[in-house]
């Protein structure tokens, strides 16, 4: 299947449901699976997500190892902002049992599970297999497109953030902090720059910061880069 570009394409209200992919899931059989289905399958080298079933919902498709992967390498949230800055249902696919890949803490797995549903708003959906993924984004293409009337649409590019945005996200990156502690220190502080040389005096100006948090966020800021724990 020949690959298009992104150039303002847009479908009419549908007979038949589609699927837009990204390109590189080809390797994985998915996108031979979901056609199988019933569902027409346009491949794209797409910006946000791994598949596009309307103009709300976009998939990103995670292999167990690969999920963690990403969850200890850290592009696991920034595909989570990605996916929730430009799409109003975003949607995270986990194929496979992550508990057991790489040794990793199971406390850390539900911490970064919790995280997405939470703190990004993006439910993770489990799935068995990669036939089983498939019959679910086919079926999600078919409720979306054929039952809710719902257009499917290719984004270009990816929604810039605005300043506002920017800064919460830098902000954010701090240990413990969320994004309603992210608000409430940039409101507080005033700038970004004012909220990282603030003290653990002045940090603690502002409420759900205590101690803790801020002798962590003081040390982040403060910690020659390189340099053990200790």
């Amino acid at each position: 299947m020949a690959q298009q570009t992104l150039s303002g394409l847009f479908t009419k209200e549908p007979e038949k449901a589609t699927v837009y992919a990204d390109h590189r899931e080809r390797a994985s059989g998915i996108l031979d699976l979901i056609g199988r289905k019933g569902v027409e399958v346009k491949e794209f080298q797409l910006q946000v997500g791994d598949f596009l079933v309307s103009e709300d919902v976009a998939i990103e498709r995670k292999e167990a190892n690969d999920f963690v992967s990403s969850m200890l390498d850290g592009r696991l949230f920034g595909q989570a902002r990605e996916l929730a800055d430009n799409f109003s249902k975003p949607v995270i696919l986990l194929e496979g049992d992550p508990y057991g890949q790489r040794n990793v803490n199971e406390n850390a797995l539900r911490g970064a599970l919790a995280s997405l549903a939470t703190r990004f708003r993006v439910p993770v959906i489990f799935t068995r297999n990669v036939e089983d993924s498939a019959a679910f984004i086919a079926l999600l293409a078919r409720r979306e497109q054929l039952e809710d009337k719902k257009w499917i649409r290719l984004r270009g590019e990816k929604r810039n953030m605005s300043v506002p945005q920017q800064q919460q996200f830098i902000v954010e990156s701090l240990p413990s902090v969320g994004p309603a502690l992210a608000q409430a220190l940039l409101k507080h502080f005033g700038s970004v720059e004012k909220v990282f040389k603030a003290s653990e005096k002045h940090l603690k100006e502002v409420d759900g910061v205590g101690d803790v948090k801020a002798k962590q966020v003081r040390k982040v800021l403060t910690k020659k880069y390189g340099e053990n724990d200790g």
